[in-house]
């Protein structure tokens, strides 16, 4: 994948705060599987954000997301389970 394509979360909140991981495959999952999971997704050049499992949603800069895939944008923080993640894209 070109590196402009290449996106990664930073853990800005929670145990594992300052740690950054590159979105290497098409799907990347987080959170506790029986209590919430979300999912970032890429397609094309493209990263979207959407609830997987359990009654908490995640919150997308504050907003709970849908049903429906919502599109990331460079510093853009996911919340989930007390956790706080940024995206973003190089």
């Amino acid at each position: 994948m070109p590196a402009s394509l290449q996106g990664r979360i930073r853990i800005v909140s929670g145990p594992a705060v300052g740690r950054e991981m590159m979105l290497t495959k098409a799907v990347t999952t987080f959170g506790k599987p029986g209590v919430a999971v979300a999912a970032i997704t890429r397609r094309d050049a493209n990263y979207h954000v959407h609830h997987v499992e359990g009654v908490q949603r995640p919150l997308l800069n504050g907003t709970a997301v849908g049903r429906e895939p919502v599109l990331l944008r460079q510093g853009d923080q996911i919340s989930l389970s007390g956790t706080v993640l940024q995206f973003l894209s190089s």
